[in-house]
């Protein structure tokens, strides 16, 4: 009887530490966006302006994209695809007022040590946290190279900020 009652007092508490814990993990979660898709450009140029990598701009529009390539003249230089990846130039051209008006761009600017290394957005969450694997080779090359992730988000979720966090993998 003693056992029994004892098994009712570890349980009953363990079960309601249970209950509690579910609770605040769903009140504190930041759930995952899952409609999102990315282009990875590799461009030329090389800015040594930009102190801390990496950088975001959020583009709404087809006058604020204008507006970035106009500050951004010497990315869309070059109109060729590259081996590795689209132009900046040729990647936006898809964009257009009907994208707009559903969707707009987060534009993550990275600068890299070495031309091999690669990117994966893992995940973008509902509070504008992007998580970002940076893809490392076993051998990479000693050229620097910078990058532009155009990830296109919906309309239905825009967050005040975006933050950046970039993991090695």
């Amino acid at each position: 009887m003693k056992a029994k009652n004892m098994k009712k007092k570890v349980f009953i508490p363990l079960i309601a530490v249970l209950i509690i814990a579910a609770v605040v993990a769903m009140v504190y979660s930041v759930p995952t966006i899952d409609r999102y898709e990315v282009q990875y450009i590799r461009v030329q140029y090389y800015d040594t302006e930009y102190a801390e990598f990496p950088l975001t701009d959020v583009i709404s529009s087809m006058e604020e994209l204008e507006q970035f390539r106009e500050e951004n003249a010497e990315l869309f230089e070059n109109k060729h695809d590259s081996s590795c990846s689209i132009s900046l130039y040729n990647a936006v051209q898809k964009y257009t007022d009907e994208f707009f008006a559903d969707s707009y761009l987060v534009v993550v600017a990275l600068w890299e040590g070495s031309g091999s290394n690669r990117h994966k957005v893992r995940e973008v969450d509902s509070d504008g946290s992007i998580r970002i694997d940076r893809l490392l080779p076993q051998i990479g090359a000693h050229d620097i190279a910078t990058w532009r992730l155009l990830i296109e988000l919906d309309r239905d979720f825009k967050p005040e900020e975006f933050s950046v966090t970039i993991t090695d993998r």
